[in-house]
């Protein structure tokens, strides 16, 4: 009874203070249509905290951990805790699929309240379609990702997105200027 007694007064310390924990988390990525596991999508978490006064505050990476999926789809990715962190945003990218993250929706960039982030969960990937452009992938690939820099391999992916991103807004310049 002592020891349930000293880990419920620990647990109500590290909550009372500001502190945050998030867990790990694993779950596995599939082709929404046929279902089939998806190997090599990135997986990215970070997390951030707000740093600064009151009013003139900015986010300030915590920590980013990034995974690729194997054969069988499944990844596992470490969780965290710190001082006041916000919770974390998720990623899944794999080229050739629409990306998911639990913090907006493709193409619009709208928020989501509440998107899954569950141990254990299985992420559907739909087909990316050619309505879609390159710089609407760019836009919410980057939006929001602080950290993407401390991220190799997120960091490659972002960087050839953001090139085709460009290219593309020269040929339709070129285009307009003919």
């Amino acid at each position: 009874m002592k020891v349930f007694k000293a880990v419920l007064l620990i647990f109500v310390l590290i909550i009372g203070s500001g502190c945050s924990y998030y867990s790990g988390i694993s779950g596995k990525v599939v082709d929404s249509v046929t279902g089939k596991p998806i190997e090599g999508a990135i997986v990215v978490a970070q997390w951030t905290a707000a740093r600064g006064w009151l009013g003139e505050q900015q986010r300030e990476l915590h920590k980013i951990v990034e995974t690729l999926t194997d054969k069988e789809g499944k990844f596992s990715l470490s969780g965290t805790m710190g001082f006041a962190l916000d919770p974390p945003e998720m990623i899944i990218y794999k080229e050739g699929y629409i990306p998911w993250r639990n913090d907006m929706v493709f193409p619009s960039c709208n928020i989501v309240k509440d998107h899954e982030w569950k141990n254990n969960v299985v992420y559907n990937l739909s087909t990316m379609t050619n309505k879609y452009t390159a710089e609407q992938l760019n836009q919410f690939m980057d939006s929001g990702i602080v950290g993407y820099g401390y991220a190799p391999m997120y960091n490659k992916i972002h960087n050839e997105v953001s090139y085709k991103s460009i290219n593309e807004s020269r040929t339709i310049r070129d285009n307009i200027t003919k």
